[in-house]
């Protein structure tokens, strides 16, 4: 598996999609400074600060929607160029491609995280008036790095199901929303007051991922994290196993 995987990285960083995907992200993320010191200046009820903006880097620049497309592209090139079969016969097991490519992407959007943020840090640094610290805030980032891995897990797993770039690309894009939205239908249907469902789901724990929340939230996001990646990559493993490639 070492050798499919140094073969993956090789191949994801020759794709014109990941760089470009990497240039749309640094662009939302410059975008996304500007208009909230714009609209901070013009709105004392919101804030813009080193700490405030590098806590929002990659839940408030739109980085999951881009992601998403990213790993569309690329778990389903294989199968758009029809080059599955040629790993498969060299007599590779699915589980051990599907892992491989797994595991190179989910490094590879890691470390996009943390670029963005790291921008977003140096692009703010000036405005540090705050009096939040970095201390303060790491425990948010990593309660979102735990909720991007589930994200990955979902998108890289229905984009492996899936196979054609169109659609996987399309279910990433709406897929978890429309999960919010039909738990939280069940919810009203049901009539439960004491919960909603879709505090559940990943996206709710995103959100909820903000300056100020209690240590409770974060641990929550955290575990929700790592048991929906399991969830993910194992449905994700049986299902394309059984896959024609």
């Amino acid at each position: 598996m070492n050798k499919l995987i140094k073969f993956e990285f090789r191949k994801i960083f020759q794709q014109k999609s990941f760089y470009i995907c990497m240039g749309v992200a640094v662009l939302l993320t410059l975008l996304n400074v500007v208009l909230m010191k714009n609209i901070a200046s013009a709105s004392e009820e919101i804030a813009f600060s080193t700490m405030s903006m590098t806590s929002k880097a990659i839940s408030g620049s739109n980085f999951i929607m881009v992601m998403g497309i990213f790993i569309a592209l690329y778990a389903c090139d294989d199968y758009s160029n029809n080059t599955m079969k040629n790993i498969v016969s060299k007599g590779y097991k699915k589980e051990h491609i599907f892992l491989s490519k797994y595991i190179v992407s989910l490094v590879v959007s890691l470390v996009s995280a943390l670029v963005m943020i790291l921008l977003t840090y140096v692009l703010t640094i000036s405005a540090n008036t705050g009096t939040e610290t970095f201390k303060d805030i790491l425990p948010i980032l990593i309660g979102q790095l735990f909720i991007l891995i589930a994200y990955h897990a979902l998108y890289f797993s229905a984009g492996m199901i899936i196979g054609k770039v169109g659609r996987s690309v399309a279910f990433n894009l709406v897929g978890p929303t429309l999960v919010v939205t039909v738990l939280t239908l069940i919810t009203a249907i049901l009539k439960i007051e004491s919960l909603s469902i879709s505090d559940y789901w990943i996206d709710s724990a995103f959100s909820n991922l903000v300056i100020g929340v209690s240590n409770d939230v974060i641990v929550k996001a955290i575990v929700m994290g790592i048991v929906y990646s399991i969830i993910f990559v194992v449905a994700g493993v049986l299902i394309n196993k059984k896959k024609e490639a």
